[in-house]
């Protein structure tokens, strides 16, 4: 039978290590692209097969008299 340990969390402090952060998001990076990939994807097609719809309303008053004499 194998024994295998575990690593000990470390404790936890209100700092964070860049070195390790960057670290793991290189360890994912496969999931990561993978994710935005997928999401690229959806949102391409979305563009793509929705018809844009637009919309524009104006409102017209007469001039008052007073105003065209100026």
């Amino acid at each position: 039978m194998k024994n295998t340990e575990h690593p000990r969390p470390k404790a936890s402090s209100p700092e964070i290590d860049l070195v390790d952060l960057f670290s793991f998001f290189w360890q994912q990076k496969k999931f990561i692209a993978t994710t935005s990939a997928i999401a690229g994807a959806i949102a391409l097609g979305y563009v793509l097969v929705v018809q844009p719809i637009y919309q524009a309303s104006t409102v017209l008053r007469p001039a008052e008299i007073n105003e065209l004499d100026a």
